[in-house]
């Protein structure tokens, strides 16, 4: 069994938007991951991982600000 297709980065935000999540800094997040992985193949792979490696580093600040609420 095959795993579903990933929505574009187009389509996701048109989703987010229409359940009105683009205020969670998670759906930010991962929008941003989507239009990551549509720009891999055009990037040199440094640059792609730096960049993982930047949204990753995001992410865990933005957990750590969440479980001091």
């Amino acid at each position: 069994m095959s795993a579903a297709p990933l929505p574009s980065s187009t389509e996701l935000a048109r989703y987010l938007e229409a359940r009105g999540d683009l205020d969670k800094p998670w759906m930010w997040h991962l929008l941003r991951m989507a239009k990551l992985k549509e720009s891999q193949g055009s990037m040199d792979p440094e640059e792609y991982m730096l960049r993982v490696k930047d949204a990753h580093a995001d992410l865990m600040r933005l957990e750590i600000g969440r479980a001091h609420v």
